[in-house]
């Protein structure tokens, strides 16, 4: 079993890389925290279409995810999603976060349906 920052294969070869976390995004200028909802329970539970930028249009689509359903994941992701961005944003980052979504059971259908969206909010954000 690899440690923790190691990778390894199916010929057991190991990639010693140690990953750094504190480690700065130098030569970056712009990052996006994106939240994927591969399934649209954001979309089919609480009415709100895709793709969602900016923290408080993603803080408002979380609350009404939670309140139609507590229990799904997806909060979790959506409002992990804007811890990150608010760690950068002090870190100093020209930093956005967004939410994309799939559709319900369509596979690579939902897939197509996530890239373009990324790609919106990628023109939209000129990163």
């Amino acid at each position: 079993m690899p440690r923790a920052g190691q990778l390894k294969n199916k010929v057991n070869f190991t990639d010693n890389k140690n990953y750094n976390k504190t480690q700065s995004f130098q030569g970056y200028t712009k990052i996006i925290i994106i939240c994927i909802d591969r399934d649209d329970d954001i979309g089919i539970k609480s009415g709100i279409e895709t793709p969602i930028i900016g923290k408080d249009y993603c803080i408002e689509a979380g609350t009404r995810l939670a309140i139609e359903d507590p229990e799904d994941s997806d909060c979790n992701a959506v409002f992990g999603a804007i811890k990150s961005y608010e760690e950068f944003r002090t870190k100093g980052y020209d930093v956005e976060v967004t939410i994309v979504a799939g559709e319900f059971n369509r596979g690579v259908e939902g897939d197509v349906k996530i890239a373009q969206e990324i790609d919106k909010v990628l023109d939209r954000y000129n990163a």
